[in-house]
């Protein structure tokens, strides 16, 4: 059996449309979302329609929270954040399918038991598990493959019989800008992957959306690097 997971779409329906083609490629089982659907870029809209329609299980994030006033907006954050623009654009169906998501969820999977957030097992909304974080933190942590996003970096780890998987981002990777991640679990082999799907930027770059997307974020979607954690998928 395989499970993909994907997280931090952020208004970027362009990528999420490319990764779902994606899975459905390699016949994946189930989808999980871990969060962060809104925020940063404009078509958040579009983003929750298509959860809806494909009918993933969401997990929350922190962007959610903000967006529903569950967290407080860091000072200064909005006008990189622009979840006001996010909340205008939704319905009041769409806000409730958001607020139905839960902050974690556990699921067991050929005897193993997965626990699936946004953070961390610390801290479910904002908790960071970066590449080089010490995992030995987690050691006694009641599950066998801990899944999550947050950072924008994707990765997988095995540490003290654990499988940690950083499902990174779809709409706005902070490696490599124009190249999503999604990870795949495979249930018997007991395995994670990254895979890498490239998107086109020039829909964020046009002239039209300077007003719609902060400066951070476009030099966010510029980022190069030589080598990207993860399969790359042409």
């Amino acid at each position: 059996m395989k499970i993909a997971f994907i997280a931090d779409i952020h208004g970027n329906s362009v990528a999420l449309n490319n990764c779902l083609l994606f899975l459905k490629e390699q016949a994946v089982s189930k989808i999980y979302f871990l969060g962060d659907a809104v925020g940063y870029l404009p078509f958040a809209k579009e983003v929750i329609g298509i959860l809806q329609k494909e009918e993933i299980t969401c997990i929350k994030g922190n962007h959610e929270a903000m967006l529903l006033g569950e967290l407080p907006v860091p000072e200064g954050n909005e006008e990189v954040y622009r979840l006001g623009q996010a909340k205008k654009s939704l319905s009041r169906e769409e806000l409730s399918f958001i607020a139905s998501w839960s902050n974690t969820y556990e699921t067991i999977v050929n005897k193993k038991k997965l626990l699936i957030m946004h953070g961390s097992p610390k801290d479910y909304l904002c908790g960071y598990i970066y590449p080089d974080t010490d995992l030995e933190q987690f050691a006694k942590v009641p599950a066998d493959v801990i899944v999550f996003s947050h950072t924008h970096y994707p990765f997988t780890k095995t540490q003290n019989g654990k499988l940690f998987i950083n499902a990174g981002s779809v709409g706005l990777p902070r490696d490599c800008g124009n190249l999503s991640s999604v990870a795949i679990y495979n249930s018997v082999t007991e395995t994670a992957a990254i895979y890498r799907i490239p998107f086109i930027t020039d829909v964020f770059l046009a002239n039209e959306m300077t007003d719609k997307i902060h400066p951070a974020v476009v030099e966010c979607l510029l980022r190069k690097k030589e080598t990207c954690t993860g399969n790359l998928i042409n």
